[in-house]
């Protein structure tokens, strides 16, 4: 029988505008959360400690908002930044930030992204969307490279996208 008194739910509101996308890395002990007000808040997975806020430079970036974001267990945050422009197609941009929340890299798609994935050695994304085929690019270079597709997705995270709601709950348990 569980112990009810040693669970604890942890909220944050730490966004103006809904979550679009959550993920989470135990390796490396963050939550990000992406929010349509154009942030990204790391947190500390295990305790729930804020880490720091990314958002995108508004000067370089104007007209674009976060749309995924991705924690490597190499401690590299990557997000999906798209054009709110409906007819800007092929305008989705990675940028790759370390967790100190600075800017490491960034490449112009040629398509619009629709899902992506971290594959198992932490270093490469792949990614599927409007050109109909599944790439990978490695998150320093972006450079395209060539994967032979297994079972080595990086499983040491889960990922989840939330269209409702500005605050995130996380439960912890506590031993004893």
């Amino acid at each position: 029988k569980e112990n009810k008194k040693n669970v604890k739910y942890l909220f944050f509101c730490d966004h103006t505008k809904e979550i679009v996308s959550l993920d989470c890395n135990g390796v490396v002990d963050v939550l990000a959360s992406a929010s349509l007000d154009n942030t990204c808040v790391l947190r500390v997975l295990t305790t729930g400690n804020f880490i720091r806020v990314i958002k995108p430079s508004t000067d370089k970036y104007k007209g674009y908002s976060i749309k995924m974001v991705r924690v490597s267990f190499r401690g590299y945050i990557i997000t999906l930044i798209s054009s709110k422009d409906a007819f800007a197609f092929g305008n989705d941009r990675f940028i790759t930030y370390s967790l100190n929340g600075e800017q490491v890299r960034e490449i112009k798609l040629d398509e619009k992204v629709n899902c992506i994935l971290l594959d198992y050695t932490g270093y490469k994304i792949i990614v599927g969307g409007s050109k109909c085929k599944v790439r990978g690019y490695d998150i320093l270079s972006y450079k395209e490279q060539e994967f032979a597709p297994s079972n080595k997705i990086d499983t040491s995270y889960s990922s989840m996208s939330s269209n409702k709601g500005n605050c995130v709950s996380k439960e912890i348990t506590s031993m004893g």
